[in-house]
């Protein structure tokens, strides 16, 4: 079974903030008004009316010397990381091995993806009676914060598995309520569910029984409500689970909006879970040369990524060079293009120097 193109998109797509370029240094050479790029996207600096099939406009007279530099086009792309928090029913009810590897993975899952997405973790019920007072927690276990995917894949290993009844509902409700709650964050938002059963306490956190039918459909709605305020949420379940519970749990994955796709369960397992996070298509690491504001081809001098300067390679292996002889864009080759494509770190930035027009 694989992943749905869908999840693919939602789950491993990094998304980036559009800041507008800077530009440095003075002379007739700075691009004011250039668009910004994305990671591994093509500038886009045009005129209006142009595109970057547009030939190079003539230039008459000599060219600059190379370090004639007039200015430079900073161009900033941030990633934007995916807020996840982490739902982990402990009410263990099936076989323990079993869900100790839904656990492992879920852990690794976390660690393997530290940087584009921050997370959180969640664990319900605590211990006390069977849907009774108290035993859905205030306040998540590792808040969402960024950088901490070692803390909570460290944490995951560390919960329970002894907690009577699964009030999923009430646990939905509240972390759906945290993640509105987060202040400073503009990516997308999930709950990702690991559970082996379907949910047995009806109502909410105070109001809780033991009606495993009405528990259902309290679920299905919590998690439809998180949906509809932009928080969908992936069910995570042991492959071995079957039945009744897997009919339950097939029904909150597709009410959650991140399901796999058939003839497997909609939920996911702790073999398809990984393909959530799995990297989407190679980007390009061709990035088209802007125009200056009278119309010519800006002559680029030199290209510098994340502070280093890369160097011109003619023959393709690691650096930079232009695409075609109008050096109408330019591209980068090797390590350079793989540092701008998945580099460790959540800002890149492209500086694109260029020499003043003097011909």
């Amino acid at each position: 079974m694989r992943a749905s193109p869908l999840i693919l998109g939602l789950l491993a797509a990094v998304g980036c903030k559009r800041p507008a370029l800077e530009t440095d240094a003075g002379g007739p050479g700075i691009l004011p008004d250039a668009a910004p790029i994305e990671r591994g996207s093509p500038v886009d600096g045009l005129p209006a009316g142009m595109d970057a099939g547009d030939a190079a406009p003539a230039l008459d007279g000599p060219a600059p010397t190379p370090d004639a530099s007039c200015g430079v086009i900073k161009s900033l792309g941030v990633i934007v990381p995916v807020s996840i928090l982490v739902l982990v029913d402990q009410s263990v009810a099936g076989d323990k091995t079993k869900w100790a590897d839904v656990i492992s993975v879920l852990s690794d899952t976390v660690t393997a993806n530290s940087r584009d997405v921050d997370w959180g973790l969640y664990a319900f019920p605590q211990p006390g009676p069977a849907c009774g007072a108290g035993t859905v927690p205030a306040s998540v276990d590792v808040p969402v914060t960024t950088m901490n995917a070692s803390v909570v894949a460290a944490a995951i290993p560390a919960t329970r598995t002894d907690g009577s009844g699964a009030p999923t509902a009430a646990a939905i409700t509240a972390g759906a309520a945290y993640l509105r709650a987060l202040s400073a964050k503009d990516g997308a938002r999930f709950m990702l569910l690991a559970t082996d059963h379907a949910p047995s306490c009806a109502g909410q956190n105070g109001t809780l029984s033991a009606d495993p039918v009405q528990a259902q459909a309290d679920a299905v709605a919590a998690i439809q409500a998180a949906a509809a305020g932009g928080i969908r949420t992936v069910v995570l379940a042991p492959s071995t689970t079957v039945g009744s519970d897997a009919d339950a749990l097939n029904a909150l994955a597709q009410a959650g909006g991140v399901q796999q796709l058939p003839p497997g369960p909609a939920f996911a397992t702790e073999s398809t879970l990984p393909l959530l996070f799995s990297p989407p298509e190679p980007q390009s690491c061709i990035l088209n040369v802007p125009f200056a504001p009278d119309g010519s081809r800006l002559l680029v001098t030199s290209v510098v990524l994340n502070g280093q300067t890369v160097p011109r390679d003619p023959l393709h292996m690691s650096g930079w060079d232009f695409t075609s002889p109008t050096e109408m864009a330019l591209q980068l080759y090797g390590s350079w293009c793989q540092m701008l494509i998945d580099g460790n770190s959540r800002m890149t930035e492209v500086d694109i120097y260029y020499a003043c027009d003097t011909r």
